[in-house]
């Protein structure tokens, strides 16, 4: 079967009628381009001779003004061909034609092409109508002028170079010369109409048409003079000239042409242009841009992913969303602009390597504001230098940007439509809470705020009050107060919701459990909820917390505001603040504490005890009671209770002796149990810790462990395994094995493009390999030039590195039955 596919990039050219995807369907512009042709043929079919005219298509540039000049000479062949079903364009594209005659001659006299040229504009253009009379006068012409041809493929352009140095040795006669092309036309004319002619054109009208096209690319005082010219051809009866141009260039250059003080505007363009026709805006909005763009699409069945994502998002596009993904780069308003803008996006999503918000919001906000997107989004994008191995650190850049982003989406719940209003009120709001935005323009920052919202690399700083405050940050919502509830109507919806999130957490559908969890905060926000329904609440929150930890600290909050008697509930809130880190959940996290230790001292003890300890070590003093905890987690009843925070604690205090007793321990019932998954974590997990430690022989022993996990495919998941080569990565980079680390940075990236902290950190060392251009493309989510390594290359890479950096021992080696368990082939490095 025979495919059709067109080229990918959308030619910046005028269109045909066969090719035309904007102005077929605008009877406000066809009709008149159709009075236009009309007018024309007319003086074909006349008994009588026509005067000449001069007809105006007037539009900003790039608006389609060259097209409308092809469309009309179209809608003229159409007209005339339905009276003379036997007439053609002839070859050279010069006029209609019936067997020898021309019925309908016609030139294009492109304007810009003449400025700087030793002719004067008035004998350019004299030339190019010269040039566009039928061929018989031509001929005819250089016997006048006693020219020989020499005849071979040379002698039309021979032919063509003495018009043209005649009619120049001939330019200091001015208008003579003009006075003595149309003279010798007229005689011409005369002659042919005593001579036998084709019966079926004996009682037509030669008529000529001259296009000018790209008038306003040329200086006023050029235009000037071709317009005073244009008088002098309308003389001529049966010549018509079709000027495309803006208009306001052209009142200016008929001012100059006439010197004439005007008593209304436009008054001097009227003694040269006798009929305007005005293109109608054809691309009025972002919306209007994007169903021209969908019209642009290549013609292939086989659409890159990207490419047909593209499509996808064109096809969404909305009047009223201003700030939707694509609309700010959709900011065109002629068909010109359009179509470089679709050329661009379309360059950028060919190379798109996932389809997330958050990598086509990078595109749009470069594209639409490159030097501040380079200042000031850019950098708070890629990781800090301090946050190789671990995800907790934050650079100052990136929880400013944050902050704007979460102030935005504040600022577009009120005004989402009025983007100056809501610029305004951005600015104010800014100032207000002393918050500096620098030069950043407001609308980019608005546009970063609405939904997708950009995600800043690195993880949020928190703001949680404490529950005597009795407010909730409510997400995709205002602020609300956390009261009674008021309606049984609202806890009936409520219980229901919270029903189909635990239905969802047991499907394992985490997008619904995510998308319900969000509306349970809502709902109680709005004054829903009671003491029965904050231990489901609290449950939900624990496994939310893998998904959304803001979320997951709202849901905790709800939960202990809902039955603040609840001991469980209080314990597992204060293990989600302190995982944060953030010194700034200091407050929140003593009052849980605090009312355990008065109300409930002995539930749970060794988690309070290490929940106690990490609050001591946030606020920057030294925690109490260590050995005891480490004791308790190696062979207590409570150990499962406290090993993964005790884990974070031991690491925190960079005591690596004892949580390396805590994992060996913890990973012999593991394997015991043949528990793949949490076997895979708490190593990947570990390797990590100990490699970012300040200890040199933990940095060792954890880039050891790193390289068994990635070496043995030693990860249950994509996501592990990438993260795993990642840091393996980092490793090797900051020990100065650059190009076993450039290997396996691309093999993580091709794993999880998608993630925001792989990006970051493929980016921050493609940078600082002088790699600028590869860089941006992983920024942005797209393939890059460097190819992913064979299997033979990354062991070539590898060769460098030893396979131990530690003395040993090596345990995780010799654990009983420990096979490579990963989802993924094992990465051969030797």
């Amino acid at each position: 079967m025979e495919r059709h596919i067109r080229t990918w990039l959308a030619a910046e050219r005028p269109v045909s009628r066969d090719r035309d995807k904007l102005f077929a369907h605008r009877p406000e512009l066809w009709g008149r381009l159709q009075f236009f042709a009309d007018h024309v043929v007319a003086a074909v079919h006349s008994d009588d001779e026509s005067p000449g005219s001069v007809f105006g298509i007037s539009a900003p540039w790039g608006s389609g003004k060259s097209s409308a000049l092809g469309i009309m000479l179209d809608l003229m062949f159409e007209r005339l061909h339905g009276t003379l079903p036997e007439l053609e364009r002839d070859e050279r594209q010069r006029g209609f034609i019936l067997g020898d005659e021309y019925v309908l001659t016609f030139s294009t006299y492109r304007a810009n092409l003449h400025v700087g040229s030793p002719i004067a504009p008035r004998l350019s253009l004299a030339y190019d109508v010269l040039g566009g009379f039928p061929e018989s006068y031509l001929v005819q012409l250089l016997e006048n002028l006693q020219y020989e041809s020499e005849g071979g493929l040379a002698a039309p352009i021979k032919a063509e170079m003495f018009l043209r140095k005649m009619l120049q040795d001939y330019s200091t006669a001015g208008p003579v010369v003009e006075r003595w092309i149309l003279d010798s036309f007229l005689q011409h004319r005369s002659e042919l109409s005593t001579e036998e002619t084709d019966p079926r054109v004996a009682n037509m009208r030669h008529v000529h048409v001259e296009l000018i096209d790209d008038l306003d690319r040329c200086p006023e005082s050029f235009t000037a003079e071709v317009l005073a010219a244009l008088n002098f051809w309308t003389a001529l009866p049966n010549l018509f000239f079709v000027v495309a141009a803006d208009e306001e260039h052209l009142k200016r250059s008929a001012r100059a042409a006439t010197d004439l003080h005007e008593s209304y505007d436009g008054e001097a363009l009227e003694k040269f242009v006798h009929f305007q026709l005005r293109i109608p805006p054809l691309i009025t909005n972002a919306a209007s841009a994007a169903t021209y763009a969908l019209e642009l699409f290549p013609e292939d069945p086989d659409l890159r992913a990207g490419v047909e994502h593209f499509r996808t998002l064109l096809s969404e596009v909305r009047p009223d969303e201003p700030l939707g993904l694509l609309a700010p780069a959709l900011k065109a308003r002629t068909p010109r602009q359009t179509k470089r803008i679709f050329n661009e996006l379309l360059q950028e999503f060919w190379v798109l390597k996932d389809f997330e918000g958050d990598s086509v919001k990078r595109i749009v906000a470069r594209m639409v504001w490159p030097q501040a997107f380079d200042e000031f989004i850019s950098p708070a994008l890629i990781m800090p230098a301090n946050a190789d191995l671990g995800s907790t650190a934050r650079s100052p850049r990136a929880d400013w940007l944050r902050l704007v982003i979460e102030m935005g989406a504040r600022v577009l719940e009120q005004e989402s439509r009025d983007i100056p209003g809501a610029c305004a009120r951005l600015v104010e709001q800014a100032r207000l809470g002393g918050i500096d935005i620098q030069d950043c323009p407001p609308e980019l920052i608005l546009y970063l705020s609405a939904a997708p919202r950009l995600v800043p690399a690195g993880p949020p700083a928190y703001d949680i009050t404490s529950s005597s405050g009795r407010r909730l940050a409510v997400p995709g919502g205002a602020t609300s107060p956390l009261s009674t509830p008021t309606s049984d109507t609202t806890d009936d919806l409520l219980t229901q919701v919270i029903t189909d999130a635990q239905i969802a957490l047991g499907m394992k559908d985490m997008d619904l459990l995510a998308a319900l969890s969000q509306r349970i905060v809502q709902l109680v926000a709005a004054g829903a909820g009671s003491d029965y329904n904050a231990p489901l609440i609290g449950n939900l929150a624990l496994e939310v917390e893998k998904l959304d930890v803001q979320l997951a600290l709202l849901m905790h909050q709800i939960a202990a505001q809902l039955d603040p008697n609840h001991a469980n509930i209080r314990i597992n809130f204060a293990s989600a603040l302190n995982d944060t880190r953030s010194p700034a959940i200091l407050p929140a996290l003593r009052e849980q504490l605090d009312w355990l230790a008065e109300h409930e001292p002995d539930f749970k003890k060794p988690m309070q005890m290490v929940q106690r300890a990490r609050a001591t070590l946030l606020a920057g003093e030294t925690p109490e009671g260590i050995d005891e905890l480490v004791q308790e987690a190696l062979d207590g009843e409570n150990r499962g209770l406290i090993r993964m925070d005790l884990f974070n604690l031991l690491i925190a205090l960079e005591r690596t002796a004892d949580a390396e007793a805590l994992v060996r321990s913890w990973l012999d019932e593991l394997v015991e149990n043949k528990s793949d998954v949490q076997i895979s974590t708490l190593m990947a997990g570990f390797a990590s810790a100990m490699a970012r430690m300040e200890d040199e022989t933990a940095q060792l022993k954890g880039a050891d462990l790193l390289r068994y996990i990635v070496a043995e495919g030693f990860a249950t998941s994509e996501e592990s395994a990438a993260f795993s080569v990642q840091n393996y990565a980092i490793v090797l980079a900051y020990r100065d094995y650059q190009v076993a680390a450039a290997a396996l940075h691309r093999i993580a990236y091709e794993l999880l493009p998608q993630v925001s902290s792989v990006r970051a950190v493929y980016t921050r060392f493609l940078l600082t390999s002088e790699d600028p251009q590869n860089a941006y493309a992983v920024q942005q989510g797209q393939e890059v030039t460097i190819p992913k390594p064979t299997d033979d290359e990354l062991r070539s890479a590898m060769e460098e590195v030893p396979d131990h950096f530690s003395a040993g021992p090596h345990w995780w080696e010799e654990i009983e039955n420990n096979m490579p368990i990963g989802a993924l082939p094992a990465l051969r490095l030797t």
